[in-house]
């Protein structure tokens, strides 16, 4: 059984590769090879399908299909999705549900963090932490949440992060 899975997740990540190699020259032929990998359970394909579903890349735009998704690739382990999961809830996805599931969505990136991972999407963090301290969303503790996604990507070398929290007085 081991090896069986083993051989799957090569297959897929061979998809994958060759479909973020021609997604700009063969969107079709990309956009079918990253789905099968995804269909495979390969997060990072999972993520991409996210994105391609919430920029409407190769697809009509369709913020609920990127929201499951970006879920399975958090499912299969790539933490960062749980940031654009977060921002679609932030923005609006599921108003009855988006306050709890945004907190979830931040709590699961702050206690799996991996700088490697989430360096990759510092433009996220900082959108998701402005976002949260500017809307004053009904989280508890909304400033400090925000404040903490800034701030990681403030350390992590953003600098648009680290002149926010010195606009608002965190940073001098």
């Amino acid at each position: 059984m081991g090896f069986f899975k083993r051989g799957i997740r090569t297959e897929a990540e061979e998809q994958y590769n060759e479909g973020m190699k021609i997604l700009d020259c063969k969107p079709e032929e990309a956009f079918e090879l990253i789905r099968s990998a995804a269909d495979m359970g390969h997060a990072l394909a999972q993520f991409q399908m996210g994105m391609m579903y919430e920029y409407g890349v190769n697809v009509a735009t369709n913020s609920n299909i990127a929201a499951q998704w970006y879920e399975k690739s958090v499912n299969n382990g790539y933490i960062p999705a749980a940031l654009y999961l977060a921002r679609l809830h932030i923005n609006g996805l599921d108003s009855d549900e988006d306050e709890n599931i945004t907190a979830e969505y931040l709590d699961l990136v702050f206690h799996n963090y991996d700088e490697r991972e989430i360096s990759e999407h510092l433009d996220i963090l900082y959108e998701v932490g402005t976002t949260v301290y500017e809307h004053e969303k009904p989280f508890d503790n909304t400033s400090s949440i925000a404040v903490k996604i800034l701030e990681r990507a403030s350390d992590a070398g953003n600098e648009e992060s680290t002149r926010f929290l010195e606009q608002i007085g965190v940073l001098k």
